[in-house]
């Protein structure tokens, strides 16, 4: 079927990419909602290559193991409900320095079963792991199109290189894949943008506290001020544009900005 993507998720990478960006802000009480992954793709299917941690550990009892595991499961048939998602399992090695093995290798072959035989005419990685760069380089020969989404601090330019187009995974894609009750309000929970009202001059800029500063390694200047109890920050894009942000935490909203754009110096 023309235009049909398939999307392919390193569940650990993943793991790995949310405790380091967005655990940190916003802590580890969130589920990804897969569904939203597939919608910033445009995927009609998605597989998701993960783990069971269902090894005992030590000093672990019975029940807490067995309950552990069945929160882990349930997790995964949670996952596999979703419309289009099937999750692919690999097992963790066992020992001190646990790894998961066959993840990669069940991944490589879908890819490669997939773009041998059709069924898909785009294939998006969501991985920075670069063992992965042979596989997109004979997914590429085959003539199906790949994109590789990764984290730019931590995934592989080689892999990325290798792909047909790429996708920088920041915090503000993070946040939007954050599955939350169905009418609840995300910007009680995240720092939300939209463009300035005023294109032509920082809104905020005669406010009464206002502060200013520069961010990124572009330098762009950032202004920052409190109005009834909500943080507004705007990000000048362009001597006509400005960003505007906002959150009710100013640290987090800081810190939210400076991992989206760059360091920030007042």
């Amino acid at each position: 079927m023309l235009g049909d993507t398939y999307l392919f998720i390193d569940g650990g990478y993943l793991q790995t990419v949310y405790r380091d960006q967005f655990t940190p802000l916003f802590g580890d009480g969130y589920l990804v909602d897969y569904k939203s992954v597939m919608e910033t793709f445009n995927a009609r299917r998605a597989y998701l290559y993960d783990c069971l941690d269902d090894v005992q550990k030590a000093g672990e009892s019975d029940a807490d193991f067995q309950a552990r595991v069945k929160q882990q499961e349930d997790r995964f048939d949670a996952i596999d409900k979703v419309e289009g998602v099937h999750v692919r399992y690999g097992y963790l090695s066992p020992g001190k320095k646990r790894q998961q093995k066959e993840v990669d290798v069940l991944l490589a072959v879908d890819m490669l079963t997939h773009a041998f035989n059709k069924n898909m005419d785009e294939a998006v990685l969501l991985s920075g792991d670069r063992d992965f760069r042979p596989v997109v380089e004979s997914i590429v020969r085959l003539g199906t199109l790949v994109k590789v989404a990764y984290d730019p601090r931590t995934g592989s330019r080689p892999l990325a290189r290798a792909a047909d187009n790429e996708m920088e995974i920041d915090i503000t894609a993070l946040c939007r894949w954050i599955k939350l009750d169905k009418y609840e309000d995300r910007s009680k929970h995240f720092p939300q943008a939209c463009l300035s009202p005023n294109r032509d001059a920082d809104p905020f800029k005669h406010h009464p506290g206002y502060r200013t500063g520069v961010i990124g390694p572009e330098k762009l200047s950032l202004g920052l001020c409190e109005q009834d109890k909500v943080w507004y920050a705007t990000v000048q894009i362009n001597p006509r544009d400005y960003s505007l942000y906002s959150f009710h935490d100013q640290a987090k909203l800081l810190d939210y900005l400076a991992k989206q754009c760059g360091e920030i110096v007042w």
